[in-house]
């Protein structure tokens, strides 16, 4: 099955497999389990027999981990781990490394800058859940970037990884879809929105989705068809946004816009692609619109109540009971990320994995959603040190590569990976994997995919 994906040659058949796999699991979860590992078993068989494993596994990766967040709302779990992202990377990963050589130097030295805060545990209330709830996913962006950095692959097949990330995305907006109620039906407040997301997390849905508009606007904007029709294409971003929009979760589509902003400001920067530039302009003023137009109706739907939100404003704010500021538009992430800091400077070399929710004066049993702060809180100094060197990756590895729209592609894709530990943390598949990727060489070869 993965060398079919691997081909793309039927788009219609993926994008609508995936609209109907979203739609089934509204009323069974079975079918999906079935569907999911019948591809990753039989993916697994074709990579362990084939000589190509760096070409079949990155494809595995960007198609398997975005199934998390459609197994999540579905509730497949035990059957499908609820954190299925982070056990598969860090098996794939490992796979990837066990049969090939290891040449990102930096992530091997991140990665040792981790594992001295498993020794100890001042709170001693850390279960092994716990420790993979926070750990695995730092773990899984180390590796990803000593498997993904400099692999090259051809532009074709980069195209064909970004397609691969939005199908399972497809199939979560498709559940999402179905499961809103009619709008008018919707208490719309200042609050995050489950009847919006398939009853499940706003926050960690809005960043699917995020992720979701920004790649389909990349393809769309760059004319590769994703399901083999541009009216599809065109629906498929618009409803990434309106429903990633309706949720109320503002830290995902923040991110997937900026991404967006990054890869018009370089396709349209360099003189070098003037031929792109020619092609791409007669695209942006219609999907400036279509954007408009979306977060215009959004708004509308919610009686203007969606503005507010992206504003800061709460029930407490409007009333006059509370003053907006920083702690307020940042949903109390402000007041969770003091509270680490204080552990910080109390401990300089951290509390131990995990014990920061316990250990923290304010938010106290809070999850911490900044991964920097749980970076200070639980590894001290080093956590500092893990993530100083993530944000300098791209002046290591790839600012002088690529000129132009590549550039500001890889830019991109690392940009909202990076942005995302601001609001959501590690909590889902994405930062390691939008990582690992933009690390990636990408050679010249003429594109076979189909274009609209």
């Amino acid at each position: 099955m993965i060398s079919w994906l691997s081909k793309y040659k039927s788009p219609s058949f993926w994008f609508f497999l995936h609209v109907f796999l979203g739609y089934v699991s509204t009323f069974t979860n079975l079918i999906i389990i079935i569907y999911f590992y019948l591809f990753l078993f039989s993916a697994l068989l074709q990579l362990s027999s084939s000589k190509k494993i760096n070409h079949f596994l990155p494809l595995l990766l960007c198609y398997t981990l975005p199934f998390e967040m459609l197994c999540r709302m579905a509730g497949t779990s035990p059957f499908i781990p609820y954190e299925l992202g982070k056990y598969l990377q860090f098996l794939l990963l490992s796979f990837g490394l066990l049969s090939g050589k290891a040449k990102g130097k930096i992530g091997v030295f991140m990665l040792f800058l981790l594992l001295p805060a498993l020794s100890f545990d001042y709170s001693k209330q850390v279960n092994y859940q716990g420790i993979v709830f926070n750990l695995l996913a730092p773990i899984n962006l180390c590796l990803g970037i000593i498997y993904f950095y400099k692999q090259s692959l051809p532009f074709e097949q980069v195209k064909k990884l970004l397609i691969a990330i939005v199908l399972p995305l497809l199939s979560a907006l498709t559940f999402a879809y179905i499961k809103t109620p009619d709008y008018d039906q919707i208490d719309f407040n200042l609050n995050a929105n489950f009847d919006t997301t398939g009853g499940f997390g706003s926050n960690q849905v809005s960043t699917a989705f995020g992720l979701g508009m920004f790649l389909m606007f990349y393809l769309w904007y760059n004319r590769i068809a994703l399901s083999g029709y541009r009216i599809f294409d065109t629906l498929l971003l618009i409803l990434f946004m309106l429903q990633g929009l309706l949720s109320f979760s503002r830290g995902g589509m923040i991110g997937g816009a900026i991404g967006i902003f990054i890869v018009l400001y370089y396709q349209n920067k360099e003189a070098t692609i003037k031929t792109v530039n020619a092609r791409s302009n007669k695209l942006l003023i219609p999907a400036l619109l279509f954007m408009l137009l979306t977060a215009w109706y959004a708004n509308e739907v919610t009686d203007g109540k969606l503005l507010l939100r992206y504003q800061g404003e709460t029930v407490g704010t409007l009333a006059g009971r509370k003053e907006k500021n920083f702690n307020t538009i940042t949903s109390n992430r402000l007041s969770i990320l003091e509270g680490d800091f204080r552990l910080f400077t109390d401990n300089l070399f951290g509390v131990g994995v995990g014990a920061s929710r316990y250990l923290r004066e304010t938010s106290n049993g809070i999850i911490s959603h900044i991964e920097l702060g749980r970076l200070l809180s639980e590894h001290g100094i080093l956590g500092l040190l893990f993530f100083i060197l993530y944000t300098l990756l791209p002046g290591f590895y790839f600012s002088n590569r690529y000129m132009g729209e590549r550039k500001g592609f890889m830019f991109a894709l690392y940009f909202v990976g990076w942005y995302t530990t601001f609001h959501s943390g590690t909590r889902i598949f994405l930062t390691p994997l939008l990582t690992g990727l933009a690390l990636i060489i990408i050679s010249s070869e003429q594109s076979t995919l189909p274009r609209k």
